[in-house]
């Protein structure tokens, strides 16, 4: 049966929003969490192997003018996830109830997803310890589920006709990984000696006895937290300061209505900061769960700057331009860098001079950390949709996490993490570190706080993006280059 483009585009919509409000509604603890695989029966079209075929014979067509296919490969991307999205939704529905199922640590029973949201808190490291050898086990012995899921979206990709998933995201996309695996293996090699001895001193810092050697993936995840400057990051200044902060830009938090905070405190919330993307760009929700340290200082100014960019996308666009902007990554990246600039610290949240130095340091080693840890990552990830989720890839997955983060990281998460192969967190870092030097060059350096750069913002955002060219794989040097003379500050 002939599918209508312009019908296929108002359900991907309606499927996005529905999508988006049922997650938004878990992530505040509003509902339980609701049945991927329900969801995607109700859309049947949007899965169907004829569709993506008839869209991509569209594209390719010679009859088809430059913006039209513009547009169906950005439909074209979308089908193919539908498609991946309706073999494993199964699967990924069998994930979800493992996460909620309990395991016992140190006499405490808590579902395995609270495990995992533990697991950086807790300042007593023998019960982080303890909570990390229990919950590797767990996901050890439940790995086949997420397995399962690895394997639909191997499958999915044979079925559209791609040799590989790789092939599939590179062919889709127009982004070749072999520049940014290049890229990602030059900064674990050019970053190597400053991030071992900022390791060093930060392990210090947390236990006067702690050495690298001994160390483990539940201090380096604790250490994020910067946990002996917590007074300075008390969770009741942090939400007013990146309030402040938006206000200053010229950029309502609230977007006139079109985005809607969660704040309160309520049991079940997820962690952090989340944006669901309901109607662009007329209802955007934020859902924070409100706490102190310095990495939620980072993830609120990110959520935030990520909700503008949807809140302040043209009206007059497409569906399709505006539910796939440019730069969303880049545009989290941008604004949570502001943790790393000592003049934010010292106006927003009152540090000292010296204690803002020392906080920004410690920012930019938690922001190499996690770009050292992607950049492991990304060739892990690629080999495993080439073999397959299989077992012995968990003692690659505990190497070069270990090689790449200076500590010992456990096997059982080595099948999270690895949804598809997208260098998402890579680019965004490569983006965002020439939007800041560009934005320092035009606006002076508290940039963070001028209203010229709200409007440049608002102004960017309205033409679907922050990113006028999609950033190069070299540019990634340059933002690790920037963190490691942050850190020697």
């Amino acid at each position: 049966m002939e599918l209508s483009i312009n019908a296929l585009t108002e359900r991907a919509e309606e499927f996005l929003s529905r999508l988006a409000g049922d997650r938004h509604r878990q992530l505040a603890g509003l509902a339980p969490r609701q049945r991927l695989a329900r969801l995607v029966e109700d859309f049947p079209m949007l899965g169907r192997k004829d569709a993506f075929l008839q869209v991509r014979q569209a594209a390719q067509s010679p009859k088809t003018d430059e913006a039209t296919k513009a547009s169906l490969q950005r439909l074209l991307q979308f089908l193919a996830w539908a498609h991946a999205l309706g073999a494993s939704a199964p699967s990924l529905d069998a994930c979800a109830e493992e996460l909620e199922r309990p395991i016992t640590s140190s006499m405490r029973t808590m579902s395995l997803a609270e495990a995992i949201r533990r697991l950086p808190e807790d300042r007593e490291r023998d019960r982080r310890h303890a909570l990390e050898r229990d919950l590797t086990d767990a996901l050890w012995e439940r790995h086949t589920t997420w397995a399962r899921a690895i394997d639909a979206n191997i499958h999915s990709s044979a079925q559209l006709g791609f040799a590989s998933v790789r092939a599939q995201h590179e062919t889709l996309t127009g982004i070749e990984l072999q520049p940014w695996l290049e890229a990602a293996e030059k900064l674990l090699a050019t970053t190597e000696d400053a991030y071992r001895d900022l390791l060093g001193y930060a392990l210090k810092r947390l236990d006067p006895q702690l050495r690298a050697q001994t160390a483990h993936w539940h201090d380096l995840v604790h250490l994020s937290t910067v946990p002996w400057m917590g007074e300075l990051f008390r969770l009741e200044d942090l939400l007013p300061a990146v309030t402040r902060t938006f206000e200053d830009l010229g950029i309502p938090p609230g977007a006139r209505g079109r985005v809607q905070l969660d704040a309160e405190f309520r049991d079940g919330k997820a962690p952090g900061a989340h944006v669901s993307v309901v109607r662009v760009p007329d209802e955007v929700r934020v859902a924070v769960e409100r706490r102190g340290g310095m990495d939620a200082g980072a993830e609120l100014l990110g959520a935030f700057g990520e909700a503008q960019l949807w809140a302040h996308a043209s009206g007059s666009a497409g569906i399709l331009e505006r539910r796939f902007p440019e730069g969303v990554e880049s545009v989290r990246a941008l604004f949570a860098g502001f943790c790393l600039e000592e003049g934010w610290l010292r106006r927003y949240l009152k540090l000292p001079q010296a204690a803002a130095r020392e906080a920004a340091r410690l920012g930019a080693f938690t922001a190499l950390a996690g770009l050292r840890r992607a950049a492991a990552l990304l060739p892990y990830a690629l080999e495993v949709y080439a073999r397959g989720p299989v077992r012995p890839l968990a003692e690659e997955y505990e190497d070069r996490m270990a090689r790449a983060l200076g500590v010992a990281v456990p096997r059982g998460g080595f099948l999270l993490g690895v949804e598809g192969v997208d260098p998402g967190l890579l680019r965004g870092a490569a983006s965002a570190v020439l939007l800041g030097d560009s934005l320092r060059e035009r606006f002076n350096e508290d940039y963070f706080r001028n209203p010229a750069t709200g409007s440049w913002f608002v102004e960017r955002a309205a033409r679907a993006g922050v990113e006028s060219d999609r950033p190069v794989a070299a540019n990634l040097t340059r933002a690790s280059q920037r963190l490691v003379r942050l850190m020697g500050t």
